[in-house]
């Protein structure tokens, strides 16, 4: 589903030059843009423009391997020479388009797609281009109508059923997006990309058989996919989770129903005697409900060698992550178990040093036991205020919950509140805005005190 922009012999318009200008030094540009040659292309097409007139079929060749070089400012104004000579002149308008959007140039790339499409309103592919980049900027038609528009004309193109199901998502319309993938899936039986969405949708929808039906589908013919394995994993999560015990919220996340924030002591002293088995399970790689991930994540706390503050992180490990020695880095498993409470950052990173070697059975395993520790972190609460704070047993857990949501500390502030201890963690997201997070650390700040000896 790349994008593309119009290329010298393509399916739009090909170069064809009266014989008077078919010059041994145009013909040898030819030759060299055809191999990839872009650079020794432009030196022809100069030495052919000494002795020539411009024609738009030369400029867009030469700004094509402008762009090839990712020389966008040099490709703009040969399409722009291109244009000045035919004002009409389709590829140049398409692929000033195109430069113009990967330069991230948005209201420039909307005006030249659009009057390429009014030139070219059979064009399916550019209605699709235009539609994506409306649906930022917003424009002076809908970005469905595009797009319904493009799919009437060209049904056959995986690109527009995929981008078509997308807007229809946005919409909230989902009789019309899942119409519209069960066509694509039958129609494209070997794009994964249906089957993941599919996946997708099935989880935000509760069908979660379905949803990891869908996942494995795509991994039968890519077992390389890592979104396919996160997606049946959550999907596993869930589908052996009480339904009673979850909650879909307007966010779109799962939650639990019955467990809070202020429940932590009390929760953690009633899982106390199920930790030994779910262990167990565990260590044998099996995956669990959601719930029983936080059974065990807080029947942690009751063990003796509970040291929330005392995680021991091996140098090698953050020697062999530092360099990519996957190899080094994925026989170090045993250390997994040697630490109260897991270490999390370190299963992650175990995790993916297996899947980069293709080890996807142990790629799995240890996902699972790293995902669904985190996603019973999210589900335990918001983080938007004391009552509906995350719920962690380390310091660490924080952090590792921040990288996941794609979020960076820029301070950390200890409160307490009714009889319990927070930490308030001060972010900033991708886009530089201001996001406050509550964190329960009840249990790990109770073993502190313990520790020094405190009532």
């Amino acid at each position: 589903m790349k994008r593309h922009y119009q290329i010298l012999f393509g399916l739009f318009i090909s170069i064809t030059l009266h014989a008077q200008n078919d010059s041994l030094a145009l013909q040898q540009a030819k030759g060299l843009y055809e191999s990839g040659s872009y650079a020794e292309c432009i030196e022809r097409i100069d030495a052919y423009l000494q002795n020539a007139e411009a024609e738009p079929e030369v400029l867009k060749m030469r700004g094509n391997c402008y762009l090839e070089l990712n020389q966008l400012p040099e490709a703009q104004a040969n399409y722009k020479a291109a244009l000045a000579i035919d004002p009409n002149y389709g590829p140049a308008l398409y692929n000033l388009g195109h430069t113009m959007e990967e330069g991230g140039s948005l209201d420039s790339a909307a005006l030249y797609f659009k009057l390429y499409s009014d030139n070219n309103p059979e064009d399916a592919n550019a209605l699709m281009r235009l539609a994506s980049i409306f649906r930022i900027t917003g424009g002076s038609e809908s970005p469905l109508s595009l797009l319904e528009k493009a799919y009437g004309i060209d049904s056959n193109d995986a690109s527009i059923h995929f981008y078509l199901i997308q807007e229809y998502l946005s919409q909230e319309d989902t009789l019309n997006s899942l119409l519209t993938l069960r066509k694509a899936i039958d129609k494209f039986p070997m794009d994964v990309d249906f089957d993941l969405l599919f996946s997708r949708i099935e989880i935000d929808r509760g069908n979660f058989a379905s949803a990891k039906a869908h996942a494995m589908n795509a991994l039968s013919k890519d077992s390389s996919l890592f979104y396919a394995y996160r997606l049946e994993i959550e999907a596993t999560f869930l589908d052996l989770c009480d339904d009673k015990l979850i909650k879909r919220l307007p966010s779109g996340r799962f939650a639990f129903s019955t467990y809070s924030s202020d429940q932590t002591w009390q929760l953690a002293k009633e899982f106390k005697k199920e930790y030994p088995s779910l262990k167990s399970k565990l260590q044998e790689g099996e995956i669990l409900a959601l719930n029983e991930y936080l059974k065990f994540y807080l029947g942690q706390s009751n063990e003796g060698d509970y040291q929330p503050y005392g995680l021991k992180r091996s140098e090698e490990v953050r020697e062999y992550w530092q360099n990519e020695n996957f190899s080094a880095l994925a026989s170090m498993d045993s250390l997994i178990w040697e630490s109260n409470p897991l270490d999390l950052s370190l299963i992650y990173k175990l995790a993916i040093a297996n899947f980069q070697l293709g080890n996807f059975a142990k790629f799995k395993s240890l996902y699972s036991l790293y995902l669904g520790h985190i996603m019973a972190i999210i589900a335990s609460g918001d983080g938007l205020d004391y009552a509906t704070a995350y719920i962690v047993t380390s310091t660490s857990d924080q952090y590792e919950l921040l990288s996941y949501l794609g979020l960076r500390s820029q301070g950390q502030a200890l409160v307490h509140d009714g009889g319990h201890s927070y930490d308030l963690q001060k972010c900033i997201d991708a886009a530089g805005n201001s996001v406050e997070l509550y964190f329960n650390i009840d249990l790990s700040f109770n073993s502190l005190r313990n520790s020094f000896g405190e009532d």
